[in-house]
């Protein structure tokens, strides 16, 4: 049963009972319920004052009535759960949604979410497989979850800070997600894990994480205010200037500023975070990895020279736009996405045109005749790339890379962020 506010407050007088934090006048839902002793598992947590601010408005309750249990995960029915009841009380309600009789006690709020996430029922969602409500709730699935929850209430959350990119986010790949997710960093809902901003996106949701988000959501009050660290991929993890020369291909010195995208992009893929300390090798795999692309990057190059392909204006705009948006991705400016763009189109504008000069056959039918994509690979094969070592790369600590990689946003695969 809820209380009113001014009745909660009154009980909670009589029974000598104040709240370590006072619920704020401003939040954006009304007070429910009474924190009381408060959980003891919280107490002195870096979580405390928002599990108090979640528990006062109903929005989440303890794993127990002694515990809250802030590190273990929410799964997707919880979060679902917490989205209807936020929607409830942002609309005017109290929180409090009548469970269908004889159904899965998720299905209810399942059901008041469906409409707000585009579906006719909660029962299409589960039978489509969204939200499987017993799997663990990824970080940038409650924010998505969130934003959609504040739009459907008619709530815009005023903006507090000015960050410009997510160092572990990719703003083409992960498209809504991180616009949603920047939206957050700028209300002061999100401040990242680390000095870096880094959000760790598909990591499991915590209950003190979750309930942090809530509280800042809910209270101007706690919402942050800060500038994150710009991290920079060469300066703070690699240790090597731009323009120091590190190889040179066909004759052409290439400087650790034009070679570091190439670099970025295979740091830590697989096992290449255990890699990276093995004493045996001169070199990690990642690097080795690199090299393969540079080899191709020049060998397209040079077939896209052969053959008179260019980008047309319409791709290079397309590139010059994505680089804008990724500057700060994974600690590569725009400048260095640029030319991963740039590369990237011109990528395709040659499969593209072995494509049509040679047809692209399906492999159900079993053509003996090479396709575009087989002569492609056979051409790449027969141009003479050279690539010399300035030594560089092997005269690196890359033990000491492995730790500094562990303070950085590329403790986590950046791979799986879309790098």
């Amino acid at each position: 049963m809820k209380f009113t506010r001014l009745a909660t407050l009154f009980l909670a007088l009589l029974l000598g009972i104040t709240p370590a934090l006072a619920y704020s006048q401003d939040a954006l839902v009304p007070y429910q319920e009474p924190y009381g002793q408060g959980f003891p598992d919280v107490k002195g947590a870096w979580c405390e004052t928002y599990v108090q601010t979640v528990y006062e408005s109903s929005l989440m309750e303890g794993k127990t009535k002694t515990s809250f249990d802030s590190r273990s995960p929410l799964t997707n029915a919880q979060i679902i759960t917490i989205g209807a009841r936020l929607y409830d009380l942002l609309t005017g309600g109290d929180g409090e949604i009548p469970l269908i009789a004889d159904a899965s006690w998720y299905l209810t709020y399942y059901n008041n979410m469906a409409p707000l996430l585009g579906y006719e029922s909660g029962s299409q969602m589960l039978d489509m497989g969204v939200w499987p409500p017993t799997e663990a709730c990824s970080r940038i699935s409650f924010v998505n979850l969130l934003s959609v929850v504040l739009k459907a209430a008619g709530v815009e959350l005023p903006v507090a800070n000015e960050v410009t990119a997510i160092p572990d986010l990719n703003p083409i790949e992960a498209l809504d997600g991180h616009a949603n997710t920047l939206a957050f960093y700028n209300a002061g809902i999100l401040n990242g894990s680390d000095a870096y901003g880094t959000f760790r996106p598909l990591s499991s949701l915590t209950r003190g994480e979750a309930a942090a988000m809530l509280a800042r959501l809910i209270d101007p009050a706690q919402r942050l205010r800060f500038s994150p660290v710009p991290f920079d991929f060469l300066k703070d993890l690699m240790g090597v200037e731009r323009e120091t020369v590190v190889y040179s291909v066909n004759g052409r010195e290439l400087t650790m500023g034009e070679f570091a995208p190439l670099l970025a992009r295979n740091f830590f893929v697989g096992a290449h975070l255990q890699d990276i300390t093995f004493a045996g090798a001169a070199v990690p795999d990642a690097v080795t990895y690199a090299l393969m692309d540079l080899r191709r990057e020049a060998a397209l190059s040079a077939l896209a020279e052969a053959h008179g392909i260019t980008l047309s204006a319409a791709a290079k705009a397309t590139a010059e736009a994505n680089a804008r948006a990724k500057a700060g991705f994974a600690g590569l400016d725009e400048e260095a996405w640029l030319s991963c763009e740039l590369q990237d189109a011109l990528d395709d504008a040659v499969e593209s045109y072995y494509d049509q000069t040679y047809g692209c056959n399906s492999p159900l039918l079993h053509s003996d005749e090479p396709d575009g994509r087989s002569r492609l690979m056979e051409d790449l094969e027969a141009v003479d790339v050279t690539i010399q070592s300035a030594g560089v790369m092997e005269g690196l600590d890359w033990a000491a890379i492995g730790q500094r990689a562990k303070t950085t946003p590329y403790v986590e695969n950046l791979f799986q962020r879309g790098i």
